[in-house]
């Protein structure tokens, strides 16, 4: 829930090893370990290394959110038969391509990949 919030709040890491900085109510920040590369951590980072370069706030909220979405409808249902899976998995592939400008290379590739119900269902599995 913590590396939800971080990525929804859109903070950076300021140790610059991967760990993730969240706030505290005196206004210093908790420091969470980097998380390993596969599960559903590594399907955050993913997400955030995807996204981090999308020009408009607006733009990089409306697809994280869709692509949290998936994800959360992935744990929730899995993916298999599930309609909503199905919808979100249409929504990302609208949010991204609305994106404008639209990205390429790898960072397209990436983004193709979160919203392909089976990459997901294999790194949650």
């Amino acid at each position: 829930m913590e590396a939800a919030f971080a990525l929804v709040a859109g903070i950076p890491s300021i140790a610059g090893d991967g760990s993730t900085a969240l706030p505290r109510g005196n206004g210093h920040p908790v420091l969470l370990p980097a998380r390993a590369a596969g599960g559903l951590g590594g399907l955050l980072d993913e997400m955030l290394a995807a996204t981090a370069e999308i020009d408009g706030f607006s733009q990089q909220r409306l697809l994280r959110s869709a692509i949290l979405h998936l994800i959360a409808a992935a744990l929730a249902h899995g993916i298999d038969g599930d309609s909503g899976a199905a919808g979100y998995a249409e929504t990302v592939k609208k949010r991204i391509s609305d994106l404008d400008p639209q990205p390429g290379g790898s960072q397209l590739e990436t983004l193709n990949r979160l919203a392909d119900p089976r990459h997901l269902r294999g790194l949650l599995s």
